[in-house]
């Protein structure tokens, strides 16, 4: 009997990891929760942080 391999199972997670990793970056902020958060307040407030941010960023960029 010839020895057969199975066929790898899709590996959902590596693929995602893989694609983000190609195709996003990530930039991270670091708030002091004592000194800032004034600031952790406002952004948690908001329907979308990350939405929030970009919108300022490309007002700032377009000016």
């Amino acid at each position: 009997m010839a020895n057969k391999q199975k066929p790898k199972a899709f590996d959902q997670i590596a693929y995602i990891a893989s694609y983000n990793k190609e195709n996003y970056k990530r930039i991270s902020v670091l708030l002091n929760k004592k000194t800032e958060a004034h600031i952790i307040s406002f952004l948690e407030s908001k329907k979308s942080m990350s939405d929030y941010i970009k919108s300022l960023i490309i007002k700032d960029m377009d000016q």
